[in-house]
């Protein structure tokens, strides 16, 4: 069962910080003009900080 939540929280860090890194991909590649879309991608990109937070923390040191 250990195995399983390492893999698990392994997998969550991962992805977690690979969806960060493409919403702030996304908001450094909208023009300034497209207000409304750099806010959205600022929006995800602020979620998923939240969501890597958490899964750091669940990590406990592991």
């Amino acid at each position: 069962m250990k195995n399983y939540v390492t893999v698990s929280l392994e997998t969550h860090l991962f992805f977690g910080r690979i969806m960060k890194e493409h919403a702030f991909f996304l908001l450094a590649g909208f023009p300034e003009k497209e207000e409304a879309f750099r806010q959205e991608a600022d929006r995800f990109r602020g979620e998923f900080e939240e969501l890597l937070e958490i899964v750091v923390k669940s990590t406990d040191g592991m």
